[in-house]
């Protein structure tokens, strides 16, 4: 009776060896893991940062409060994830910034579009300021114009050219309008912004989000 168990298992451990090298072969592996993005984004207090990046990992945006110092979003997307360093937008903050930069690989800056000139021009040197640093120079920007559910608001077209962020960085900027009613379209231009990182793809660079 034991020789016919011990041979038993032996058929069976031998069949689930083969049968997973069939599988194999036939293709029928694991899905390889996702790639990851190191991602930095900055930008005044108030600019929408951390209610954009809770909404699109699926969290709460109730009760949000601004950021002091920075925290980490994971956004899950299709083809990778974002490993998004939020830093905190406020005067006593922004000039750390450089601090936190290390190994990120693209830069997504977020302004409100209801803002007044006065705060619009300090968004402004603030970006061109960060985006000056060695670490920030050279990498893929997602401009981010927020709650363009509101009137009032600029399209992400107006501040680009108010910036004139072509000019200055040519190719390797894209800008988008958000608002928190439009989850769909966060998601394209975070998805858009992915597929740079991933394979130097430049999808639409000038879409505003319409409530």
């Amino acid at each position: 009776m034991r020789q016919i168990n011990r041979l038993v298992y032996f058929y069976l451990n031998d069949n689930f060896w083969f049968v997973t090298l069939c599988n194999r072969i036939r293709g029928h592996q694991p899905p390889a893991p996702k790639k990851e993005k190191q991602v930095v984004c900055i930008g005044l207090s108030g600019s929408g940062k951390s209610t954009a990046l809770a909404l699109i990992a699926g969290e709460p945006i109730k009760e949000i409060q601004s950021t002091n110092g920075f925290h980490v979003k994971d956004v899950i997307l299709s083809d990778c994830i974002l490993n998004v360093k939020e830093i905190g937008g406020s005067e006593k903050i922004r000039k750390y910034w450089r601090h936190y930069y290390g190994g990120a690989q693209g830069v997504i800056f977020m302004v409100d579009g209801t803002t007044n000139e006065q705060e619009l021009e300090t968004a402004r040197v603030a970006m061109f300021d960060a985006l000056k640093d060695p670490q920030l120079c050279d990498l893929p920007i997602l401009l981010l114009v927020t709650h363009q559910d509101m009137e009032n608001a600029r399209s992400a077209s107006e501040v680009a050219e108010l910036w004139n962020v072509r000019e200055f960085y040519e190719d390797s900027v894209m800008e988008y309008g958000s608002s928190i009613k439009n989850i769909e379209q966060l998601k394209e231009a975070f998805s858009a912004f992915a597929s740079i990182l991933l394979h130097g793809v430049v999808g639409p660079t000038n879409v505003n989000v319409d409530i």
